[in-house]
């Protein structure tokens, strides 16, 4: 477990930093930026000039998504802003709060069960292994559309179906997008079935061409920031350990160079 450190939260509202602060106040003493060891920056993270003139280079700064500009202008003041966003333990265990929150948007936004659904996942990264297997298991007819290989291999393994982009999006109930590339264009919304449901959980500006979707009466909807909004206290629970496993590293490096 990391050393006592002081903390401070800075320049978020988002629940899910809300329930962080309490969950490190179990652990260390929270302080004004100026008197702390360690701050914490949002996810995602954008350098404001308000945030930079609360940073010092004595520091440890953690923050989530960080764009190599940002790096580069904190670097340029003398700061390190570590990204617990990068990290790939944060990433797996964040996939599963994001397919929860998939599957009950879902379930309320349309008007059948998900059980015997026909629903078509494109992407077969973390979050689309997350919700195939979930939805199978709540009884869904579940397809899934990859491009590589491996992964028509592993999707075949685990029982799913297959699917292609060639005849659009027709025939399913449900698709979820996990690609953040876009994928799907007017050509593929005009193919879907009258009533389906589209969710699209790529980041910003997201894999759907959402103005085609709503000139063609789709039902889209782009699920941004799923983890936080559905599971906040889950989401903050992986930050804080992804956070300690950070500094627990850092420790143990400055040990080493002492040896």
């Amino acid at each position: 477990m990391p050393q006592d450190y002081t903390f401070a939260v800075l320049g978020t509202e988002d629940e899910r930093f809300k329930e962080l602060r309490k969950l490190l106040r179990f652990k260390w003493k929270e302080s004004e930026p100026e008197h702390a060891s360690i701050v914490v920056l949002p996810l995602p993270f954008k350098l404001t000039d308000d945030i930079l003139a609360c940073l010092r280079p004595e520091h440890l700064v953690f923050a989530g998504k960080v764009s190599d500009e940002d790096k580069m202008r904190a670097w340029s003041a003398g700061i390190t802003l570590y990204d617990y966003y990068a990290r790939e333990e944060l990433d797996i265990l964040n996939a599963v709060a994001t397919a929860e929150g998939a599957i009950e948007l879902a379930s309320r936004e349309t008007d059948i069960t998900l059980w015997r659904s026909k629903i078509l996942i494109l992407g077969y990264g973390r979050v689309g292994t997350a919700l195939a297997y979930r939805l199978k298991g709540l009884g869904a007819c579940v397809s899934v559309y990859a491009r590589s290989k491996a992964d028509k291999a592993r999707i075949d393994v685990y029982g799913y179906q297959n699917a292609d982009m060639t005849g659009g999006l027709n025939g399913y109930d449900i698709i979820i997008n996990t690609v953040p590339a876009r994928i799907i264009r007017r050509g593929e919304l005009s193919r879907m079935r009258s009533g389906a449901l589209l969710i699209d959980l790529a980041s910003a500006p997201g894999g759907v061409d959402f103005q085609a979707a709503e000139e063609l009466g789709v039902h889209a909807i782009h699920a941004l920031g799923l983890p936080g909004k559905v599971a906040p206290r889950t989401s903050a629970e992986l930050i804080r350990d992804t956070i300690f496993n950070m500094l627990i590293e850092l420790e143990e490096n400055v040990n080493a160079n002492r040896d």
